[in-house]
């Protein structure tokens, strides 16, 4: 994960490098595929959801904005979470907001103003939320 959420980074710089974008969406089909393969079906369905979107990037039926690439951040982030709620054996669930957001951008549409503050990530490659 650390790897794919590199390369978005990178593309942040290069948001027309074909090369990255490819690399993000194998990265992105390999952690839904091992996913899937373990049985973790919250992460196979948020990498989905990610990946179709990373999918149209690649294809150029949607072209990388700033907007594009925090969501796909943002869902980098929020799959770390249902890793270790696996790893310690406790329920986890879907982040419908996000889901909604990634299906809304791969069907061309924009994203939703979060509810639960703005997630920043530039400096030094931090990420910090501010309340809404």
């Amino acid at each position: 994960m650390e790897n794919l959420e590199q390369k978005l980074l990178e593309l942040e710089k290069n948001p027309k490098d074909k090369e990255l974008i490819n690399s993000a969406f194998r990265s992105m089909h390999t952690i839904k595929g091992g996913a899937g393969f373990l049985g973790l079906n919250v992460i196979v369905e948020t990498a989905h959801l990610a990946e179709e979107v990373l999918g149209k990037l690649r294809s150029e039926e949607l072209e990388l904005t700033l907007e594009i690439n925090d969501l796909l951040l943002e869902s980098v982030d929020f799959l770390k979470h249902p890793l270790e709620c696996y790893l310690r054996n406790e329920e986890c669930s879907l982040d419908q907001e996000l889901c909604e957001n990634l299906k809304a951008i791969s069907a061309g549409g924009k994203v939703q103003p979060k509810k639960r503050g703005k997630v920043h990530r530039r400096a030094f490659g931090g990420v910090w939320t501010l309340p809404p």
